[in-house]
């Protein structure tokens, strides 16, 4: 995965297959700066992961903690590009790597959470 290392509109983000396609990822950012100068200054390289991704967040106030629901980003997988276009309230609208959010992510094991919030 390439990401810009700066503020890119949510927009500089690259789930790569292979060398070539990071390559390129890596042009559109620094090269071509298509998501601004500051954006594209540096770059983040990290391994691909597919599966499940999910998020554990809390409220925390000195030593209280607070957990909140937690939520799941849905990425581009298996029959769904990147950057694919598609339909909210019947506009068409360009899509991103991520294509929806929910919250609560059901299936998260309870023994998860409880560990996170060791």
């Amino acid at each position: 995965m390439v990401k810009a290392d700066g503020l890119a509109a949510g927009k500089g983000v690259f789930v790569c297959s292979t060398t070539e396609e990071a390559l390129a990822a890596v042009e559109r950012i620094m090269v071509r700066e298509e998501f601004g100068r500051s954006a594209g200054r540096q770059v983040v390289i990290e391994k691909r992961l597919d599966g499940e991704e999910l998020s554990i967040q809390a409220l925390v106030a000195g030593r209280t903690i607070v957990p909140l629901a937690t939520t799941q980003d849905h990425k581009a997988g298996p029959g769904r590009r990147q950057g694919a276009e598609h339909r909210r309230h019947g506009r068409l609208l360009p899509g991103a790597a991520g294509h929806a959010g929910g919250c609560c992510a059901r299936w998260t094991p309870r023994s998860w959470c409880r560990r996170c919030m060791r």
